[in-house]
């Protein structure tokens, strides 16, 4: 019987292997932000995975959504043909993870006053690039149309303030019908109205030092509002158009300084779209031709291994020695791939039970757990990348041994709440069965793949 074929053929998937050699380029050309997005993707997905223990799955939806936006630049470039600025993408994937993961998810919006508004303020200034980038494209590509660098950053500044605007709609609709309160309301102590003036006169009441406003509903509740009157929206709305007008007004000035004086120093190249060359088309062509070259095995064109051959590449040219021992090393390690993301994903649930666990409730019980953690992450990666085999074998015993540690520690902070729900027995059980079946599963892949085989 012939077994199935899983991988993607470039012929079948032409888009999606495009796709991965864009990722595949920042990657060659652009370490530090591909570090960013690693780092970015890998906190989200901890994030993901600690909303689904604690059965939040509203947040585990925002978590993928913010794992499917991280992708959108490298989609936007393979499809409409630009240059994204590495500069630009990693603030966006910076914007993306504080207004969905830490705003949202860690409720950043309540917490820390401000965020709301720092969030508006930087909306404004990198729509205003993108409408800087798409007047200035136009304006450079134009033969009969020359525009003046006064008019191209008033249109960007009036393309920052329309998306602003634009967001506020959005806001207020799944306002009216979700009542989701993304506007969110204020307590005000001073008002002025003209439903409350009992003259004939068109002129408005004022009405200062208020101190307490009382709702009663048709069922009978009361709730009570100390302090003031609560606005709904309006003064949220005004002041988060406002900080988006500052933050474009802010690139609209370093905009018109780039087109009159071009400074070699100006922030306005980092942050500016633009179409892809046809020399920088033939450079993707030919780097991707590279990748493929140096990632055929028996299953077709592998993302990592051109992803770390690329890497071992660049880190040949500055230490020979070094690349050559970590090429042979990665070359005998080819085909524990099931032990290898097992030994990975070990390293995630580590690090989300901490999250879950921290803090257990005295200052020594709290290092303790933090040093079992890193313990832990530090025993598998001695697995995953030791070159001595007694090294990988110590690293294993380490691991599993504080894994069964950890599944005490889990049962101690379980057993120390007052009252014990259904959904603590719940995530109770799901952390025991990662600390004491993951050492089991892993112990039987590396004995089938022969991990810990000598060299």
């Amino acid at each position: 019987m012939q077994r199935p074929d899983f991988h993607f053929h470039k012929e079948r998937h032409p888009s999606l292997m495009r796709f991965i050699h864009r990722l595949q380029l920042r990657i060659a050309t652009e370490p530090k932000q591909f570090v960013l997005y690693c780092c970015l993707r890998f906190l989200v997905i901890v994030t993901m995975v600690w909303c689904f223990l604690l059965g939040q799955y509203e947040n585990v939806a925002l978590c993928l959504l913010a794992l499917v936006l991280f992708l959108v630049p490298a989609f936007a470039e393979e499809n409409f043909k630009l240059r994204i600025p590495a500069l630009f993408e990693s603030i966006i994937y910076l914007f993306i993870y504080a207004a969905a993961i830490l705003g949202e998810i860690q409720r950043y919006y309540v917490l820390i006053p401000g965020w709301d508004t720092m969030l508006h303020t930087m909306n404004g200034f990198l729509c205003a690039a993108v409408g800087f980038s798409l007047i200035d494209l136009f304006n450079r590509n134009s033969a009969r149309i020359h525009l003046s660098p006064l008019y191209v950053v008033i249109a960007a500044f009036c393309f920052s303030m329309t998306v602003g605007v634009l967001w506020e709609f959005c806001e207020f609709f799944v306002d009216i019908f979700f009542y989701a309160d993304m506007q969110n309301d204020t307590v005000v102590r001073t008002i002025g109205t003209l439903a409350l003036n009992t003259d004939s006169a068109q002129k408005a009441l004022k009405i200062a030092n208020i101190t307490r406003t009382v709702i009663y509903t048709a069922d009978g509740s009361t709730y009570t509002i100390n302090g003031g009157y609560l606005d709904i929206g309006i003064i949220d709305t005004m002041k988060d158009l406002f900080v988006n007008m500052i933050g474009a007004i802010a690139f609209s000035i370093i905009g018109y300084n780039y087109i009159v004086d071009h400074p070699a120093n100006s922030l306005a190249p980092a942050l500016e779209i633009r179409p892809e060359t046809p020399e920088e088309t033939e450079a993707i062509r030919l780097h991707v031709n590279e990748l493929e070259k140096l990632a055929v095995h028996k299953h077709g064109p592998s993302f990592l291994s051109a992803v770390l051959k690329t890497g071992f590449q660049r880190l040949g040219q500055r230490w020979p020695d070094t690349a050559r021992r970590l090429q042979a090393y990665y070359e005998s390690r080819r085909g524990e791939s099931s032990s290898t993301v097992t030994a990975w994903a070990a390293i995630l649930l580590a690090a989300a039970e901490f999250i879950l666990l921290y803090p257990l409730g005295s200052i020594f019980l709290d290092v303790t757990l933090i040093l079992i953690t890193l313990a832990m992450i530090g025993g598998l990666s001695a697995l995953l990348f030791a070159p001595a085999r007694s090294h990988r074998l110590k690293g294993l015993w380490v691991w599993t041994l504080l894994s069964c540690l950890l599944a005490h520690i889990v049962l101690y902070k379980t057993l120390q709440k007052p009252s014990i729900t259904y959904a603590d027995t719940e995530l109770c059980l799901l952390e025991l069965l990662a600390d004491l079946g993951t050492p089991v599963l892993l112990w039987h892949l590396i004995n089938k793949e022969g991990v810990l085989r000598k060299h």
